[in-house]
């Protein structure tokens, strides 16, 4: 055990892509605009190998068509994508074609969805193209296939390719009906029979006709986690509901099957969803409360609140400040234990309007190494305004691409904005003004297979957990527990524990052994 002066005599910097990279687009900021007399309204960005992106949205001018960019890992036009890296798409001529989403499968092709007017009715819409752009004539043989489930609306809302299987969550509705529904297909377009009803599977929450859609996950062994809305007759709730891989309800998951999140505030959305390591389920969104705070929620897997996180509540709001002001996240993504990523948008008292991201960490507290506070919020460049962020995408060198839109000034249409931030690189540990002998604080077990726990003649507050390499992995309060988990993501390895109490700083070598 170790005794050191200070905190300042430790110098440790998680690693996060909180650096603006100003050598990508105009100082980190790029715009595209794949129909310049329109507006581009972005769906989703999937990175692609060699830390290239793509984004598809849909230009709605006289028609509503579809885009697909391809950029490179500097934000430039890749001209292996259709010479100038862009391309638009209108599979129903004459008709209005939009897409929602988009997936990328392992052999490099390209999956969309979205909706298509038909004649007296909008369908389903599911597109693949070759890794070049063109369409996949393998799929139904001309690359797009429609499909109606129920009612004259229909809308593919989210795609996923998972284990050979095309994944499409749907809804529709009818007068004032709404109703959500999942299709299953195999790789050339035909329904996946062992799914459902041959290949389709309604879902049936509060058995009424007021259901709507979110997004969606699945886990490695086919589960199925849906987000949404759904009315009891009485209020709204949102609610996660869980499939398994027929897409058969899982009764087991929350209470029959389905967890819902009540509250009092008539103003709330959980608007996205991801998934840690262990099934822990992360939701981001909003809540009224004066103005809308950004709110994150985490589910254990068996569908309840996590009473570990956020102290003890299950949820953590997110404020710029304490003002009447209005932050909402439309997008998470989990990356490891410290750095759980949301973006979205953030509305000053004075309805400046901001691009907002946070990270915050697996136990509900914001990750103040990510830009001094855990958060970053910013206008949009000049001739433009009113920026969203809507996508994350994390490339293979740990930097960042937040992916939104924007509005040009002179044209008063949206357009895609990507911003990038490179990854800090910090400096290693530096331990000095050694105090050895006191034995006022023991670690046990060492080796420790996860679990640490702590024997102290001093009051013990905060813990920060340091790599053999001088990395901050992470900043957590000890509590009365006297007890430390170390985060899945840590691997095998020596770590140093820095524990502050009373203005003092106890530093103990520990080795982990998964």
């Amino acid at each position: 055990m170790l005794l050191i002066g200070g905190m300042g005599a430790i110098t440790a910097y998680g690693q996060f892509p909180d650096v603006v990279d100003s050598t990508f687009g105009n100082n980190g900021v790029a715009i595209f605009s794949p129909s310049a007399t329109v507006n581009n309204n972005v769906g989703n960005a999937v990175i692609t190998t060699n830390d290239g992106m793509l984004i598809a949205g849909t230009t709605d001018g006289a028609q509503d068509d579809i885009f697909v960019l391809k950029m490179d890992k500097d934000g430039n036009p890749d001209t292996s994508f259709f010479s100038t890296g862009k391309v638009v798409y209108d599979p129903q001529i004459g008709a209005n074609d939009q897409v929602y989403h988009m997936d990328v499968q392992p052999d490099g092709k390209i999956l969309l969805c979205g909706r298509t007017e038909g004649q007296t009715y909008t369908q389903c819409l599911v597109m693949r193209l070759n890794p070049d752009g063109t369409l996949d004539q393998t799929f139904n043989q001309k690359g797009w296939l429609t499909f109606v489930f129920i009612g004259n609306n229909n809308t593919a809302r989210m795609v996923k390719w998972h284990d050979s299987i095309i994944y499409v969550a749907c809804s529709s509705t009818v007068n004032n009906s709404a109703y959500i529904y999942m299709a299953a297909l195999e790789d050339d377009g035909n329904y996946y029979s062992d799914f459902g009803l041959g290949g389709l599977e309604y879902l049936v929450v509060n058995n009424n006709d007021k259901e709507y859609f979110r997004d969606f996950e699945i886990t490695a062994n086919k589960e199925i986690l849906f987000l949404g809305t759904t009315f009891d007759g009485v209020k709204t709730h949102q609610f996660v509901h869980k499939l398994d891989s027929t897409g058969k309800k899982i009764n087991s998951f929350g209470t029959n099957g389905t967890y819902l999140y009540s509250t009092v505030n008539t103003s709330v959305a959980l608007n996205a969803m991801d998934l840690g390591p262990d099934g822990s389920i992360y939701l981001g969104g909003f809540e009224k409360m004066g103005g809308d705070a950004a709110v994150i929620v985490k589910l254990t897997p068996s569908g309840q609140l996590d009473n570990t996180f956020a102290s003890g509540n299950g949820k953590a709001f997110f404020n710029v400040t304490a003002k009447a002001e209005n932050e909402r996240f439309a997008n998470i993504r989990y990356v490891n234990d410290t750095t759980i990523y949301l973006v979205g948008t953030y509305v000053d008292e004075n309805t400046n309007k901001y691009a907002l991201s946070v990270v915050y960490k697996n136990n509900g507290s914001l990750n103040t190494n990510y830009f001094g506070n855990g958060y970053e919020y910013f206008a949009a460049p000049a001739g433009y305004d009113f920026p969203t962020l809507d996508d994350i995408g994390l490339l293979s060198d740990g930097s960042i691409v937040l992916v939104g839109e924007a509005v040009d000034d002179n044209k008063g249409t949206d357009q895609v904005v990507l911003r990038k931030l490179k990854k800090y690189i910090p400096p290693t540990v530096s331990i000095s003004k050694v105090i050895a002998g006191s034995n006022e604080v023991d670690v046990y077990p060492n080796p420790s297979n996860g679990v640490v726990r702590f024997k102290s003649d001093v009051e013990l507050n905060n813990i920060k957990v340091v790599n053999s390499a001088g990395i901050l992995i992470d900043e957590t309060r000890l509590g009365a527990a006297m007890t430390y988990q170390f985060p899945a993501h840590a691997p095998t390895g020596l770590y140093y524990l820095v524990l502050n109490s009373a203005g003092k700083t106890y530093v103990e070598k520990i080795v982990l052994q998964r």
